[in-house]
């Protein structure tokens, strides 16, 4: 039996921090954001295998730019659970292009007004499957889920987001995105949106597009003298690029980029 080892962090400045969490062992993350701070936070999840409970706190006022890394090499299973008070903005970035098989589940309770979740997803897929839940449960909140996703030879993708509107809950916004690149016929996406309305005077959608890569653009890619294999690779990096600018800050981003770019030659026997 794994051990569980409890963690909370306390963010009561402004600025950004990094930190790095060896997870070969069952963890429970509290992360406690205090009442109008301005907070960014980089978070690698290292180790073999790791099964996290993480939860946002987002106080009164409170603004966030977080974003997970998993650098699990075998399996990973988190659940993150996003709260919040009165007009708290997080914007949560999801990075994900490891080996490991991956299990992602993710809530956000929108029961405050002005609460605003944004969250990005980025998933190189051998085997990874996310389920996203935004519940507005009061008035005046929104969330935007954006989900890019590039799924290799043999790999297997699902995507299931919803988004849900109580009664009551007037004037809330609820939108999602997915993108899916697929590189190959031996793999199986599944991409569920879907939107639970109870009240009429919201703002509403979603959008998915899903399938392989465009032969005009890897022609014209080719055309330039990249090899096709590195047409496809460069695509990729592309696809996956939204997760370098979860967090404003202009180092951090050119390292995501740099790492992308890395995770994608890892994985180019897969492409």
């Amino acid at each position: 039996m794994m051990q569980d080892k409890k963690q909370t962090i306390y963010l009561t400045k402004d600025g950004f921090q990094e930190i790095q969490v060896d997870c070969d062992k069952q963890r429970s993350l509290l992360i406690h954001v205090d009442k109008r701070r301005f907070i960014q936070l980089y978070v690698t999840y290292l180790g073999k295998s790791a099964t996290l409970d993480i939860t946002i706190q987002m106080d009164q006022g409170a603004y966030g730019e977080i974003v997970f890394w998993n650098e699990t090499r075998d399996k990973f299973h988190a659940n993150i659970w996003m709260r919040g008070e009165k007009d708290a903005v997080l914007k949560l970035g999801i990075g994900d292009l490891s080996s490991s098989n991956s299990e992602i589940n993710i809530c956000g309770d929108l029961d405050h007004s002005g609460m605003q979740f944004h969250v990005t997803t980025a998933i190189l897929a051998l085997f990874k499957h996310v389920q996203m839940e935004m519940h507005h449960k009061t008035s005046y909140t929104e969330a935007v889920m954006k989900n890019f996703a590039v799924v290799t030879d043999l790999g297997s993708y699902q995507m299931h987001a919803s988004g849900r509107i109580d009664k009551g809950a007037k004037h809330s916004v609820s939108h999602q995105q997915t993108s899916v690149l697929t590189l190959s016929q031996n793999q199986t996406s599944e991409v569920l949106p879907i939107l639970y309305i109870d009240e009429n005077d919201v703002k509403a959608s979603h959008a998915t597009t899903l399938g392989q890569p465009d032969d005009l653009q890897l022609y014209y890619l080719c055309s330039r003298g990249l090899s096709r294999a590195q047409a496809i690779a460069l695509l990729t990096h592309g696809y996956l690029m939204p997760i370098a600018g979860v967090i404003q800050q202009e180092t951090l981003s050119a390292r995501l980029a740099d790492l992308i770019e890395e995770k994608v030659m890892v994985h180019a026997k897969y492409l």
